[in-house]
C-alpha cells in the first residue's frame, strides 16, 4: 500500500518482480486519494440592468481519475 504504518512488516512484503512498461498501469501513490477542488475568488460590479458574465476558475490539488470530476454550484441573491 501507500501508507506507511510504521510497521515493517506491514509496510513491506516480497514477490517476484513485476517492471513496468509502457503498456503496464501505473501505481501511484502520490495524493492518497480524491483530489481536493478549489474555487477562486471572483468579484465584479453587478450593475443594475442587463447581464454580466463571471468567470470562476477552479483548480484540482492532483490530477482527476479516469472518470474525471464532477461538481454541482448554485447562485443566490
Amino acid at each position: 500500500g501507500c501508507t506507511d504504518t510504521d510497521n515493517n512488516a506491514a509496510d513491506f512484503a516480497t514477490g517476484a518482480p513485476a517492471p513496468r512498461n509502457a503498456a503496464s498501469p501505473a501505481r501511484l501513490c502520490s495524493g492518497g486519494g480524491q483530489p481536493i477542488a478549489t474555487l477562486a475568488d471572483v468579484s465584479q460590479a453587478e450593475g443594475n440592468s442587463g447581464s454580466r458574465s463571471f468567470v470562476f476558475t477552479l483548480s484540482l490539488s492532483q490530477p482527476a481519475g479516469a472518470g474525471g470530476v464532477s461538481f454541482t454550484a448554485a447562485t443566490a441573491d
